[in-house]
């Protein structure tokens, strides 16, 4: 039997997990080579991409807003965004986990 809470939440979890993971493992190596942070957090991967701060927020709206809109059985537009440090992503998405791991499986 497919169980909805893993599919969605525990899923979910797996992304926000990882994500945090790259981007702890990624700070400590920049520091290391004595990039700015800053400088990175605004980076593209191609010019027509958003820049990463954009992309933590979209991790952010695919997890935990997509868990709340499956509970509330609709969905409303990504919450308000922010300008973001490189650690203030690894905070917002840390907080995001933790907020999705109150989520009851029932």
């Amino acid at each position: 039997m497919t169980d909805l809470y893993e599919l969605s939440v525990g899923a979910s979890r797996r992304v926000l997990e990882s994500t945090i993971a790259v981007l702890e493992k990624g700070a400590i190596y920049f520091d290391q080579q004595g990039v700015d942070l800053a400088d990175i957090i605004d980076m593209r991967l191609a010019p027509d991409m958003n820049p990463l701060s954009f992309q933590v927020f979209s991790v952010r709206m695919s997890t935990l807003e997509s868990a709340k809109g499956l509970l509330a059985g609709k969905m409303t537009g990504p919450p308000e965004t922010h300008e973001l440090s490189y650690r203030g992503a690894i905070t917002l998405l840390t907080e995001t986990l933790a907020e999705l791991n109150t989520i009851d499986p029932n």
